[in-house]
C-alpha cells in the first residue's frame, strides 16, 4: 500500500511539476504581450483622431480646385503639396487603426493566458491537497504496520478524505 500511494504522490508532484512550468511560461508571454501592447500604445496613443472621409473630401476638394479654377502655379503648387500631405496623414491613419486592432488581439490573447494560468494555479493547488491526503493516508498505513491501530478500517481512509476535501 505504501508503495501505490508513494507512487501516486510522485505522479501528483511532477504533474504539479509541469503545471508550474506552464505557469511560468503562461506569466512569461503575458509580460511580453504587455510590453507589446505598451509600445504600441506609446506610438501611437499620441496622435489625434482623424477622420478618412474627411480628408478625402478635402482632397477631392482641392483637386477640383485646381482642374477647374485658373490658379497661379505657386498656388497650385501648395494645394499639390496639400494633397500630398493628407495622403500621408491617410496612410498614418490607416497605419494606426490596424495597431489599435493589433492592441485589441493582444489584449485578448492576454486575457485568455491570463484565465488559463489563474486554471493552471487552481489545479496545483488541488494537487497539493491530493498529496497531502495522500501523505495522510500512507502516515496511517504506517502506523497500522507498525500495530498503532488495531481497529483500522478503510472507512478510515474515506473519513480522511473527507475532512481534506472540506479544506
Amino acid at each position: 500500500m505504501k508503495d501505490t500511494i508513494k507512487k501516486q504522490i510522485q505522479e501528483l508532484l511532477d504533474k504539479r511539476k509541469k503545471s508550474l512550468d506552464k505557469v511560468r511560461e503562461l506569466s512569461e508571454n503575458v509580460r511580453k504581450k504587455a510590453e507589446e501592447v505598451i509600445k504600441l500604445k506609446r506610438e501611437f496613443g499620441i496622435r489625434k483622431n482623424e477622420n478618412v472621409n474627411v480628408l478625402m473630401k478635402q482632397i477631392m476638394e482641392l483637386e477640383f480646385r485646381i482642374s477647374t479654377e485658373n490658379l497661379p502655379l505657386r498656388v497650385e503648387k501648395e494645394l499639390a503639396e496639400n494633397i500630398t500631405e493628407m495622403e500621408n496623414r491617410i496612410k498614418k491613419i490607416k497605419e494606426i487603426e490596424s495597431k489599435r486592432s493589433k492592441i485589441g488581439e493582444l489584449e485578448a490573447e492576454i486575457n485568455k493566458m491570463k484565465i488559463e494560468r489563474e486554471n493552471l494555479k487552481k489545479e496545483v493547488d488541488k494537487d497539493i491537497y491530493e498529496v497531502e491526503a495522500l501523505r495522510k493516508e500512507m502516515r496511517i498505513a504506517v502506523e497500522r504496520e507498525a500495530g498503532k491501530f488495531d481497529d483500522f478500517c478503510l472507512g478510515d481512509l474515506v473519513t480522511v478524505k473527507k475532512e481534506n476535501d472540506k479544506k
